[in-house]
């Protein structure tokens, strides 16, 4: 059985393709098998440029947009195929066209939500509620270490409340901490919080913003060890065994016992 872990952001901008990127490249170099999941429109993408290897279309159903096979080193990739026109929610084929035609199952399933949760979760047999309200999912939330924003995570997680789905961790995109120093919640941002997101806060992964992504986009090239390191701490979170942290400067594979993931306690944001 996978660990399928799937990534929300809490408005537009929050920086879920790093975080999804992050999660999928340590994984890999975990040596977990790994498949990244892009729901987003393809002409609207922050992962268009991030394969190395565009494949062959897998999936298909009347009324929907083919799913495209696509491959960043050793992490398969899939995701819409390009079109000619913006794509719709209602394009978006459910969840098992994008399992399709898998030669085994892949140890850790990284999922890039990739639209707005305020208007794109109405329910939960939506093409992306339906990856949140999954028992096998473990989802985490992109926020940025802002007040603006961790206002506009309050509607996002009023959406996942409404499709019944829990929050399991928050990740914070932030600036990276001074020397000697660790990352931590501001505490202006922490107090404008919204209760949920308050409760999950002393679990949070820090993800350090990256001035050079911001300029150049994520890429076929590697990450830089920092946003690894909260890759897996992401993956530690979500209960991959084996993830401890170990990306070191000898940039070493270590391999993941093939197991059932165990379970992880799940949030419910009405309860808190």
């Amino acid at each position: 059985m996978s660990l399928v872990l799937a990534v929300i952001g809490a408005h537009p901008g929050a920086g879920t393709s790093g975080v999804t990127l992050a999660v999928a490249d340590a994984a890999a170099r975990l040596g977990a098998s790994t498949m990244l999941v892009d729901l987003s429109d393809p002409a609207r993408s922050g992962l268009a440029g991030v394969t190395d290897l565009e494949g062959a279309l897998v999936a298909h159903r009347p009324l929907r947009w083919p799913v495209r096979a696509s491959r960043r080193g050793q992490i398969a990739v899939r995701r819409l195929a390009a079109g000619l026109r913006p794509a719709a929610l209602a394009d978006l084929p459910s969840r098992d066209c994008w399992l399709e035609h898998l030669v085994g199952s892949p140890d850790v399933v990284v999922v890039d939500t990739g639209w707005d949760p305020w208007p794109a979760l109405g329910g939960p047999v939506d093409p992306i509620a339906e990856w949140l309200v999954a028992e096998d999912t473990w989802s985490a939330m992109v926020v940025r270490t802002t007040v603006p924003s961790v206002r506009l995570a309050a509607g996002a997680l009023d959406r996942i409340d409404v499709i019944g789905a829990s929050l399991d961790g928050v990740v914070a995109v932030n600036d990276p901490a001074p020397a000697g120093q660790e990352a931590g919640w501001p505490r202006e941002v922490l107090a404008a919080a919204p209760t949920a997101l308050r409760r999950l806060a002393p679990s949070t992964v820090f993800l350090p913003w990256s001035p050079e992504h911001a300029r150049t986009g994520w890429t076929t090239s590697s990450l830089p060890r920092p946003l690894l390191r909260a890759g897996e701490s992401l993956l530690h979170a979500a209960g991959l065994p084996d993830a401890q942290l170990r990306l070191d400067d000898s940039d070493r594979t270590v391999p993941v016992a093939k197991r059932r993931w165990p379970g992880t306690r799940r949030h419910r944001i009405a309860e808190v």
